[in-house]
């Protein structure tokens, strides 16, 4: 039974862990970069619903209008800029559009890559 204890207290420390995380609210206003946000997981990671306000980035401009659009529906904030990473002047292009639409950058998630 000590196990069985030990592990109960283990989901009690994490549910506790997940409620006070949950409660606060660590996206709500920062200003977020996504790269590779046109699909897959760079899609999945926009946190607009938290109150984020997200740039996308990628190098497909139609499916960053569309996701913009399904943040923009749902309520979230939310821009981009066709930007393809293996290019520098698109990489300093993408952080100066962040900065000037919303004032600064607080958490950039580089999720693009290329394969070989």
């Amino acid at each position: 039974m000590t196990h069985n204890k030990s592990i109960r207290q283990e989901v009690i420390e994490l549910e506790t862990y997940k409620s006070n995380y949950i409660q606060k609210n660590y996206v709500e206003g920062k200003v977020i970069i996504i790269t590779g946000a046109s699909s897959g997981f760079g899609k999945l990671t926009a946190a607009a619903e938290m109150g984020g306000k997200i740039v996308l980035a990628a190098r497909s401009e139609e499916k960053l209008k569309e996701t913009v659009a399904e943040i923009k529906a749902a309520g979230g904030e939310a821009s981009y800029i066709v930007t393809d990473v293996a290019k520098k002047d698109d990489v300093f292009a993408m952080a100066k559009f962040a900065v000037d639409t919303y004032g600064r950058i607080d958490v950039l998630v580089n999720n693009a890559g290329t394969m070989p």
